[in-house]
């Protein structure tokens, strides 16, 4: 329970710029496996890298607003 806790932690001190970070490299990483074994072309994956990481970056700043709006601290800008 305490390895959940220390988690949580850890994510109210990263920015929103340093987990979009963390996600676009691990999304990189996975699309590097997935060109590897012919799966995806490599424009392929810098799309869809680049594509998920724009929604992710809408949706966490429409959810920051909302929750802003509402008079709630969110747990990192």
């Amino acid at each position: 329970m305490q390895g959940i806790n220390k988690n949580k932690q850890i994510m109210k001190k990263l920015s929103k710029v340093q987990i979009l970070g963390i996600v676009r490299h691990v999304l990189t990483f996975t699309g590097g496996i997935l060109v590897a074994k012919g799966l995806i072309n490599d424009s392929t994956m810098v799309e869809l890298v680049g594509g998920i990481v724009a929604v992710v970056g809408m949706v966490w700043s429409i959810v920051s607003k909302n929750v802003e709006s509402e008079g709630i601290e969110p747990s990192s800008k």
